[in-house]
């Protein structure tokens, strides 16, 4: 009985066309993984750039989050399937077609409306840095520079206007778009607040880019010296950097070129958290926190020690899991490790100029 509601299901499978357009894509996903170049010439710098200004232009009439609103449905659609299961309004076989179905038009709309972006050139060949191995001493050369310029351009909080940060974020993209080889405007970058942001910060999430919308997120619940940084980190995926290193690189640089030195501390703190985690031994760790003026010690363990306030253990694993394989079956081979990789991008971008 059980083969043949397999069988049957298979066969329907097969008669709908949202299969045919499952095989096309997962087709598309393979040739374009083996052909980067390939994907970059057809999906990230011609086709992408058109899907990102349509989506982006109609998600912006809406106030709201498009992408929220279409992941609240989805866990509706799924808890009632559940329950119609339970109380026999629904077979099984038709259950798991709809299972099926929902996550079939996912992965279809997934793929062409953002993620081929996975399988593009790295920005290695996109912004022509060569591909060092990072020693301890160019590690050390390059976090004094970071450490240096977070001194320098030291905020208190209250000098955090969000308006201004999108603007002068905006401008930097638009001046160094050649350079990061973005296709500027690519659409529109309204920063929207996060439907379930206590959710999310128990997670640690945040920002985040929705594809299926072309919407950039914000966690209600980011301190200011954190905005503009996670801010222009999010941009970047919109315009089509998929790599957390990558998009972490191009918000440091972003950031960096603005004329606001609160946008700039942003940066800088943002990095330096990630160069303290790259360190794995005892004696650079107290050499490298010696070297942190006052003020910004204070502000890195402040911003640890509140993130720290709002985890939900078994939500941030269960989330840091997910997003590992995640990241693993789109082509970032290091899952999550994938963020520390934004200190090599910066060692590297330090050298090159050199």
């Amino acid at each position: 009985m059980l083969w043949k509601s397999i069988k049957h299901l298979g066969i329907r499978l097969i008669k709908n066309w949202i299969v045919l357009l499952v095989i096309g894509t997962w087709l598309l996903t393979i040739l374009f993984k083996n052909n980067p170049h390939v994907t970059e010439l057809l999906y990230s710098q011609l086709a992408y750039p058109i899907i990102s200004i349509i989506l982006s232009n109609l998600s912006n009439l809406f106030p709201f989050s498009l992408n929220d609103l279409g992941y609240t449905l989805l866990v509706v659609l799924f808890i009632s399937i559940i329950v119609l299961l339970l109380i026999k309004k629904i077979k099984l076989k038709k259950a798991m077609f709809l299972v099926l179905k929902t996550i079939g038009v996912f992965y279809i709309f997934f793929y062409w409306l953002w993620g081929f972006n996975y399988f593009r050139a790295p920005v290695y060949e996109r912004m022509q840095i060569e591909n060092k191995v990072v020693n301890d001493s160019i590690l050390e050369v390059a976090y004094n520079f970071v450490v240096k310029k977070a001194a320098e351009t030291y905020c208190v909080d209250s000098l955090f206007d969000k308006k201004l940060i999108d603007l002068e974020i905006e401008n930097s993209y638009k001046k160094l778009a050649e350079t990061l080889v973005v296709n500027y405007p690519n659409g529109k970058r309204k920063p929207k607040k996060m439907v379930f942001s206590r959710f999310n910060a128990g997670a640690g999430i945040s920002g985040y880019f929705g594809p299926f919308s072309n919407e950039i997120h914000m966690n209600g619940l980011l301190m200011p010296m954190q905005y503009p940084a996670v801010l222009a980190h999010e941009k970047a995926h919109q315009f089509g950097i998929t790599s957390e290193a990558e998009a972490s690189f191009y918000a440091w640089l972003v950031c960096s070129q603005t004329q606001s030195h609160a946008i700039q501390y942003s940066a800088n703190l943002f990095v330096l958290r990630y160069f303290l985690r790259q360190v794995d031994n005892e004696e650079q760790m107290e050499r490298f926190i010696a070297l942190l003026p006052m003020e910004v010690a204070n502000d890195l363990i402040t911003i640890k020690n509140y993130w720290k306030d709002l985890r939900n253990p078994l939500i941030d694993e269960a989330q840091s899991k997910l997003y590992d394989m995640y990241l693993k079956g789109n082509n970032i081979s290091d899952g999550v490790k994938n963020y520390g990789g934004v200190v090599k991008l910066v060692c590297e971008y330090e050298i090159s100029k050199n």
